[in-house]
């Protein structure tokens, strides 16, 4: 770390300032403050200051002889030198760096090379000021000519405990950029050239540690101060350059500043003397007016009294107040019970006529769903009827129109017959009975054609009612299979069903899901219900007769897996429970209150009388879900029908199911809403029960019905198996038919060529052809009538087909259109049943409504009588509180209230107020300001005497230091001194150097005597050039070794030797810096330094010379 610092002096600017005499303070002594003026003691303090002058200067002389003498190697510092120095467009250089040694560097080159702009860019590149280099005024003017703008780098070394070396490592990078627009700017660089800080007060802090004064113009001596110092100085101008140089005159400021403060501080302190006697004087008049106070005490104790008899009025009246928002709060919260109740008991019953009205809307859509089939199938049946009524209308027309033909053509055969028969008579008596016998076998052979057409036409017809048939059989065929698919599939669930209650004979709980034991779990470990929810239903409920099973199944629905609980706040924290564990069960909300059964006749057997149920919530609910005691059950169809076609409202019956004795498991809803004799199907239940149940009975009922389900499967096997075999007979007929119609043409074509020959020989007999015409003309009647006759017959059998599939349609339409009345009337009543569930649904809401608004506004009253009593017990609490820090409680008389008292305080007050307006404020009022005089009188007197003491310390502590600096002045006068008189002694020359501190101004007196003659003391302007030069270097070399700055800068200091002179000196210099341990030397000069040569020492930095334009300008690249 370093081992001097720095101080700055906060009001430096970039102009040059002048030096103050420096002048040792005067003595002071800390008793008094007077100073000594006689002029004897003056005299004796000079001879005791110059006694001690002259021991001090033994000292460091015998010292500096002890140090000369010792041979110590000279070892660069670790940190704080210089290592480089890099210039771009400042002053006369366009781009230098020049790299210093650790200890002599000796920078040559002729004049106008740029040798002083080192030292001016390493003052600029540490914080100096523009002024202080006696270059320029401004940074602007240290531009090169031409250029915008400059840039100073500075490497300082920063080894050993070096200045932030964790981030600057071993070289700190000091660049000072500067343009002619007048901005300018410092970057601090790492060793890698990373920039660490841009700010001044690090640059200050880095020149602090290291110990570098770049302002103190003995550290860096510019050429014109050089010669100002060397030549034409006066003794007060070296003084000013010692005294700054040994930074005694920045000690004197200090020192003067905190003198004044004394000062000031002595003379504040004896203008409180005053004032704390005038503040004594304050606290007796006040304490005086506290003792006439005593003789009011007696009216003082009647209000005291009577004020603690009013603080505990209010106390009293506020707990009466409370007592009355207390019971206002009771009436509240017996309304907030009630409405609780009836809240939950609405919500309950909404609860239930919500659920029976979704069950409702779930039954109404499910048959209005059944409609649209009904529908569609009325709709393409009526369409069928009409295409079939279209179709016969346009077959009669045909119809009528081919039996005309046929006549036609009948008449037409009758007429041609009775031609031919005229021409064969007549033709039998021109050629005998040969045509005859030709005319019979051509009629033969007719009848042949006739009869084999006919026999093939019937065989077609067959072979198409064969495939009409075949594609029926097939169909029927698919069906079947249908149906047995179907029927396994049934018997199918029911064994699954029965092998479910087997393995659920030992855990009844697996029929509700998987899911339902961790709930159950969740409720048991649940500590927050009112009352624990039961459930599911079915597990209390217990079949008594299994037969009914199936139809209790459908009519409870989803109500045998519904939970029940009591209060909507158990719902909400079961909902909770069913959420966290993922699953979903039906919740019903039941008041718990006895329930009122109204049933049928004893005689009738209802559902509620054929169960056991094992819980009274369980019980409630499935009454008010289902009236489960009005739901009668009646085995035969017509008894039901009769019971509900004679019900009256008085026979308490809701509803009446009956058995499908056809069909096992289903059941039958027998009457509606209007006393109606309507039968609804009920399907059967095909899943598990979900009701306790006789397992033995039910699993033999499942298994009766699988045997049922069995038998039907192997009637429709057997029934597949028929139609299979039809469909195969039909098969090989149709296989056959091409065969036997191949038969049938070839005697077709025998027949028709042997009618030919016929023709052909009776054409050669007949001469004129006439027979053979009018054979050939009832050859095409008898074609046209078989024709039409064919079409008559083939019209009257579609006609037939066509009415018989009329009347099938008819059928059918008629049976689809009772379905769809008894399912439209199923869903007229569903929808009369939905429409009153509505409306009991709306009234329970609004009456759940009503009562959820109720509950609110009796619970806001209630909240608010809450938070006015909070508040009343507050102020009750606070009066007390504060009529207890009055006094403890007292007895106040029942006649008496706050008003009253406060009237008769207010007169007592009155009283009193009179009594003290004499003694110009009340007792509080003279007691707060006696007692406020006299705190402010002891404070002021214990400040004053703490400030005295302070001031004592602060003098002790000024004088001390006082002592120090005159010491310090001592000692580093004898040091220059000493060194002076060494430094003379080297070239035989003998000296004084003389430090006038007392003088007005003081004064630094150089006395040479040159060589070994005695030729006396002479003054600096009686020597030569040289000699003076010389005693100058030798003053200079004994300030710096004085002062022990790291870096020591001078330029031209030979300007004034001679060859001889400047040798000596030079020689002079390089011993002092040698023995200078860990100090850089940075020294310019115009000479070639022929006579020094370079050494590990010593380093010689030579510039390069300067070049010449045209106008014989200087000019360096």
């Amino acid at each position: 770390m370093a081992t001097s610092k720095r101080r700055r002096n906060p009001a430096e600017t970039d102009e040059e300032s002048e030096h103050e005499d420096v002048t040792p303070p005067p003595r002071r002594h800390s008793t008094s403050k007077r100073a000594r003026t006689n002029s004897d003691d003056n005299n004796a303090d000079e001879q005791d200051w110059r006694a001690l002058e002259d021991a001090s200067t033994q000292r460091a002389a015998i010292a500096i002889k002890k140090k000369m003498s010792e041979v110590v190697e000279n070892v660069p510092a670790d940190h704080g030198i210089i290592l480089a120095v890099i210039c771009e467009n400042f002053m006369c250089h366009k781009f230098l760096e020049i790299k210093f040694g650790p200890f002599i560097n000796f920078v040559i080159g002729h004049n106008g090379s740029g040798k002083s702009a080192i030292l001016t860019a390493i003052t600029l590149a540490l914080g100096g000021k523009a002024a202080s280099t006696n270059r320029g005024n401004a940074m602007k003017s240290f531009i090169k000519e031409g250029e915008e703008q400059a840039r100073i780098t500075i490497k300082l070394k920063n080894g050993g405990e070096g200045f932030k070396r964790d981030q600057y490592d071993d070289v700190i990078i000091v660049e000072r950029n500067f343009s002619r627009e007048g901005s300018s700017g410092y970057k601090l660089k790492s060793k890698q050239g990373k920039i660490i800080s841009s700010k001044r007060d690090e640059l200050d802090e880095i020149c602090d540690w290291f110990g570098l004064q770049v302002d103190n113009p003995m550290n860096v001596l510019t050429q014109d101060l050089a010669r100002a110092f060397l030549s034409t100085s006066t003794n007060q101008d070296k003084y000013k350059f010692f005294a700054r140089g040994v930074q005694l005159e920045q000690l004197d400021q200090d020192y003067s500043l905190i003198k004044n403060g004394i000062d000031s501080t002595e003379a504040i302190l004896e203008t409180k003397v005053g004032d704390i006697t005038e503040l004594k004087a304050t606290m007796d008049q006040w304490a005086e007016k506290q003792r006439q106070l005593e003789s009011h005490d007696t009216l003082r104790d009647r209000i005291q009294t009577m004020s603690h008899q009013m603080a505990w009025a209010q106390v009293r009246e506020a707990e009466l107040h409370l007592g009355v928002l207390r019971e206002r709060l009771q009436t509240s919260q017996s309304k907030v019970t009630r409405a609780e109740e009836e809240r939950e008991q609405a919500s309950s019953q909404f609860e239930n006529a919500n659920h029976v009205h979704e069950e409702l809307i779930k039954q109404v859509r499910i048959e209005e769903e059944k409609l649209t089939p009904l529908e569609e199938a009325k709709d393409a049946a009526k369409a069928q009827m009409d295409h079939i009524k279209k179709e016969l209308q346009t077959l009669i027309g045909s119809e009528r129109e081919t039996r005309s033909n046929v006549l036609g053509a009948t008449k037409k055969i009758t007429e041609t017959e009775q031609e031919i028969m005229d021409e064969e008579n007549r033709l039998e008596g021109v050629n005998g009975g040969s045509n005859i016998q030709l005319m019979e076998d051509q009629r033969s052979a007719e009848n042949d054609v006739i009869r084999i057409k006919a026999d093939m036409e019937s065989h077609d017809q067959k072979n198409k009612d064969d495939n009409t048939k075949l594609q029926e059989a097939k169909q029927e065929f698919d069906q079947a299979i249908k149906l047995v698919q179907a029927k396994k599939a049934e018997i199918a669930s029911k064994q699954t069903a029965l092998k479910q209650i087997s393995a659920a004979e030992g855990d009844f709980i697996k029929v509700f899901g998987a899911k339902l034991r961790p709930l159950l779990d969740a409720i048991q470990s649940e500590r927050s219900f009112r009352v624990k929810p039961v459930g599911p239903v079915g597990m209390y409920v217990t079949l008594r007769e299994p037969k009914w099973w199936s139809i209790i199944e459908r009519i409870l629905g989803n109500n045998l897996l519904t939970f029940v609980v009591t209060c909507y706040e158990d719902s909400e924290i079961l909902k909770r429970l069913m959420k966290s564990i993922n699953c979903q069960y039906p919740l019903s909300i039941t008041q718990v209150k006895p329930l009122n059964l109204v049933e049928p006749d004893p005689r009738f057997k209802t559902i509620y009388r054929i169960l056991e149920i094992s819980d009274e919530n369980v019980k409630r609910q499935l009454v008010i879900g289902n009236s489960i005691e009005q739901v009668i059950l009646v085995e035969d169809l017509e008894d039901a029908n009769r019971i509900m076609e004679r019900r009256t409202q008085n026979d308490h019956i809701n509803s009446c199911y009956a058995l499908n004795l056809n069909r096992q498991g289903w059941g039958l809803k027998v009457g509606g809403n209007n006393g109606a004799s309507g039968v609804t199907p009920v399907n059967a239940f095909t899943s598990q029960a979900r009701m306790r149940t006789d397992v033995g009975a039910q699993t033999k009922f499942i298994e009766q019905d699988i045997q049922r389900l069995k038998n039907e499967l192997a009637d429709l096997e057997q029934s597949a198996h028929d139609k299979k075999r039809v469909s195969d007979g039909l098969n090989s007929d149709i296989q056959n038919y091409n065969r036997r119609k191949r038969d049938f043409e070839l005697k077709l074509h025998r027949a028709e060529d042997k009618i030919e020959e016929c023709k052909s020989r009776l054409e050669e007999a007949a001469q004129d052809g006439k027979l053979g015409a009018l054979q050939e003309k009832l050859k095409v009647f008898k074609e046209r009538e078989r024709m039409a006759t064919a079409s008559f017959e083939e019209l009257v059998v579609k006609k037939d087909e066509f009415s018989a599939e009329g009347d099938k349609l008819y059928a059918q339409l008629k049976s689809t259109e009772q379905d769809l009345a008894l399912a439209q009337q199923q869903v007229e009543d569903l929808k009369a049943m939905l429409y009153k569930s509505d409306r009991k649904r709306s009234q329970c809401l609004a009456n759940k409504n009503h009562w959820y608004e109720q509950l609110e506004k009796y619970q806001q009253e209630t909240a608010r009588l809450e938070d006015q009593i909070a508040t009343q017990q507050a102020t009750v609490d606070n009066y007390t509180g504060m009529a207890s820090r009055i006094c403890e409680r007292v007895e106040i008389p029942n006649d008496e209230t706050c008003d009253a008292l406060e009237r008769k305080l207010a007169a007592l007050h009155e009283e009193l107020k009179r009594a003290e307006a004499s003694l110009g404020g009340t007792a509080e009022y003279i007691h707060a300001k006696s007692a406020e005089a006299a705190q402010t009188y002891i404070d002021a007197r214990d400040q004053r005497n703490e400030f005295q003491r302070l001031l004592g310390t602060q003098t002790r502590v000024y004088m001390e230091r006082i002592r120090r600096w005159k010491e310090f002045q001592r000692y580093i006068s004898a040091r220059a001194r000493a060194q002076f008189n060494w430094m003379m002694s080297e070239r035989a020359f003998k000296g004084r150097l003389r430090l006038e501190h007392t003088r007005k101004p003081p004064e630094l007196i150089l006395e040479v005597q040159p060589g070994q003659e005695e030729t006396g003391n002479r003054g600096p302007k009686t020597l030569s050039g040289g000699e003076k030069s010389f005693s100058t270097i030798c003053l200079l070399l004994s300030l710096w070794e004085a002062m022990g700055s790291p870096i020591r800068c001078l330029d031209e200091f030979d300007v004034f030797m001679d060859a001889v002179n400047r040798t000596i000196s030079v020689n002079m210099m390089i011993k002092a810096a040698e023995r200078s341990i860990g100090k850089q030397f940075i020294l310019i000069t115009p000479q070639a330094m022929n006579s020094t040569a370079a050494s590990n020492q010593v380093k010689i930095i030579r510039m390069a010379d300067p070049e010449r334009n045209n106008n014989n300008q200087t000019r360096i690249a």
